[in-house]
């Protein structure tokens, strides 16, 4: 290998010309670990039609990262488009209000506490939805007064398939005179309401749509759709190989 080849022929560290190969690869049909150039492939590589283990291009193949008007590989580079084969795994969401002591809700309705936080479970019955206290096993039905906006939190938790979520609980007393008088005591009523939603999201592998990248275009990973994935990653892998990595490992001999 010598420092500098405009040689196709003659590797280089340094290559230049219309066909090249060495380390760093400037060329109309590069072959290397670093190459810019109309037609490219190596490792890192940026071109009109890129293949390399990172590589970016109006048509790009990468087996970690890539991106392009048309790309296919593991993961999004720089949050651009592509056909995502490599599933991930989505760690927990670890919120304030998980770092917080749950309530009973019998302690709320006591009046022994006047505000936290209570898991809750979701569903829906008669198109209308129920929320019901996790601690007595989805039994329990949370009469709790909702605004639009927690509706539309819970709401968008049960479309997204997220059974449970925790919701902040205020209670609130107020005491009403009797025609009694002072004789008799007051009428005390206490009212309930959802002040706050915050979700739970569970560790769990995630695949992304096709041509999306961003987490909220994700779906739980199914074994049947994993497994395809999965598959093409390690044909794509193999392809890698013997079309580029063997010629790569032969510039170095």
């Amino acid at each position: 290998m010598q420092l500098f080849s405009n040689d196709p022929d003659v590797p280089g560290v340094f290559a230049v010309g219309q066909a090249a190969t060495g380390i760093f690869v400037l060329a109309q049909f590069g072959t290397g670990v670093f190459v810019v150039g109309q037609f490219g492939r190596g490792v890192i590589v940026l071109g009109q039609f890129a293949v390399g283990v990172i590589s970016v291009g109006q048509f790009g193949v990468g087996l970690i990262s890539t991106g392009g008007m048309f790309a296919v590989g593991g993961r999004s580079i720089f949050g651009l488009p592509l056909l995502a084969l490599m599933p991930r795994f989505r760690s927990p969401r670890v919120s304030a209000a998980e770092q917080q002591p749950l309530i009973a809700l019998a302690a709320i309705r006591a009046g022994q506490v006047d505000k936290g936080w209570v898991r809750v479970r979701l569903a829906r019955e008669g198109g209308r939805l129920v929320v019901r206290t996790a601690e007595s096993f989805g039994r329990d039905a949370l009469d709790a007064t909702m605004s639009a906006a927690a509706v539309r939190a819970l709401d968008y938790e049960l479309d997204a398939g997220r059974e449970e979520a925790l919701v902040r609980l205020l209670a609130e007393t107020t005491r009403t005179e009797t025609s009694g008088g002072f004789r008799d005591a007051p009428e005390t009523t206490r009212t309930i309401s959802i002040e706050s939603v915050q979700t739970i999201r569970p560790p769990i592998w995630q695949t992304p749509f096709l041509g999306a990248a961003n987490d909220a275009a994700t779906q739980p990973m199914s074994v049947a759709r994993g497994s395809v994935q999965i598959a093409a990653w390690l044909a794509l892998c193999a392809g890698w190989w013997f079309a580029v990595g063997q010629d790569l490992l032969a510039m170095f001999r």
